[in-house]
Order: structure tokens, then sequence, then C-alpha cells
């Protein structure tokens, strides 16, 4: 059972990665088209969840039309997508030598 869910897993990865390629060029065009400072990316978590509900009707529903489906899924890949900044960092907070003891000490045991 472990085995099938690693390969359904496998699977659906790869299916979501070949399905953005598409709508990750066509946000790239948009970018140099509009000069944006950032650059858009598809949202891999809408783009997976999306994929898992309608993977069933992809796959398995002789009813169902797989290019409506297919072009339901570049809609939402499209919709939604992330920026990131080049070069953005947050510093990590400095903990005292005092509290990091305090946390192998007596917090480590706890959460362990």
């Amino acid at each position: 059972m472990i085995k099938q869910d690693f390969f359904g897993v496998i699977f659906l990865a790869t299916l979501e990665s070949i399905l953005a390629k598409g709508p990750q060029s066509e946000l790239a065009e948009q970018d140099r088209q509009r000069s944006n400072k950032t650059q858009a990316m598809v949202n891999r978590v809408v783009s997976y969840v999306s994929l898992v509900d309608r993977a069933v009707q992809l796959l398995a529903d002789p009813c169902s039309e797989p290019e409506a489906i297919l072009d339901d899924l570049r809609f939402l890949l499209k919709k939604d997508p992330t920026r990131n900044l080049k070069g953005r960092k947050f510093e990590r907070k400095k903990v005292k030598h005092a509290e990091q003891l305090h946390f192998y000490r007596y917090g480590k045991r706890i959460n362990a």
C-alpha cells in the first residue's frame, strides 16, 4: 500500500511538472512584454491541488472530455502566480548562549 502511494505521488508530481511548462512559458512571455522586476512562477501548491482534484476525471471518467479538463487546469495554473524577489533573505534570530543551553537541557527532551 505504501509503495502504491509513493508511485502515485511520483506520477502526480511528474504530470504536474509537465502540465506547468506551458503556462510557465506564457507567464515568462508576459513578464518580458511588461518588463516586470520580478518573475512570475506557477504556484506549485495550487497546481498540485488542482491536479489532485481533477486526476480522476482526467484519467478514469469516460464521459468527460480530457481537452476541456486540461484547458481548465491550464487556466488554474496561470490564474494565481507567485513572485519572489531575488536576494530576499530574512536574518535568523540571534539566540543567547543561556537560552540555547536551557533549550538543550530542558526543552529538547520534552519535544523529542
